[in-house]
C-alpha cells in the first residue's frame, strides 16, 4: 500500500472500532455503508460492501431492494452502477435471478363485484352533481342542457349538454 498511515487507519479505527460499537448492528451498518456508497456511485467500494452485507445477513432480495429504492433517490445511473457491481458479486457467490424480486409483483386479483358496486356509485354521484351544476347555472334539471350567457357582443356562446357529452361553441 502506498500510504501505511491510511492503512492503519482503517484497520484500527473503522474496521476496529467503528464496526463493533453497539449503538448500530452490523447489518444495520452495512446498510447505511451500501446507501452512501450507491448516492455518491463510489463503485470502487462497494463491491467489497455486496460481499460484507451477504456476510452480514443481508439477503439479495433485500440487496435488489435498496438499489431500487435508492434510484429514485439518488440517481438512476448511480443505481445503474451499483447493478453493474452486485452482479458479479452474485455471479461469485451463484445467486441467480430467482432470488431476486420480480420486476413485476403478482397483483391481488380484482373483486369484480365490489368494483361494480363502486362504479354504479361513482355514475350515481356523478349524476347528481351533473344535474346540480345544470340547476346552479340557471338551465333546467330535466333537460340537464346549459349554456353561457353571452353579453350582447359578439362574444361566442358555449353550450354544454350533459345528456350527451358534447361541446359546441357558437356565434350570436
Amino acid at each position: 500500500m502506498g500510504a501505511p498511515a491510511l492503512a492503519r487507519c482503517a484497520e484500527e479505527d473503522v474496521i476496529g472500532n467503528l464496526w463493533e460499537r453497539p449503538q448500530l448492528s452490523r447489518r444495520d451498518r452495512t446498510i447505511v455503508t451500501l446507501s452512501v456508497l450507491i448516492a455518491r456511485n463510489q463503485a470502487v467500494d462497494l463491491k467489497h460492501y455486496v460481499k460484507i452485507a451477504l456476510d452480514n445477513g443481508i439477503t439479495p432480495t433485500e440487496l435488489s431492494e435498496i438499489i431500487t429504492q435508492l434510484a429514485f433517490y439518488s440517481g438512476w445511473s448511480n443505481a445503474m452502477s451499483a447493478i453493474a457491481e452486485t452482479k458479479e458479486v452474485f455471479a461469485a457467490r451463484n445467486i441467480a435471478a430467482d432470488q431476486l424480486p420480480a420486476a413485476s409483483p403478482q397483483l391481488l386479483p380484482l373483486n369484480e363485484e365490489v368494483e361494480q358496486r363502486r362504479a354504479e356509485a361513482v355514475e350515481t354521484a356523478h349524476r347528481a352533481r351533473s344535474a346540480g351544476a345544470g340547476e346552479a347555472c340557471g338551465a333546467a334539471s330535466s333537460s340537464r342542457k346549459f349554456s353561457s350567457n353571452g353579453s350582447k357582443s359578439n362574444s361566442p356562446r358555449l353550450t354544454i349538454d350533459l345528456a350527451k357529452p358534447s361541446l359546441t361553441m357558437s356565434r350570436p
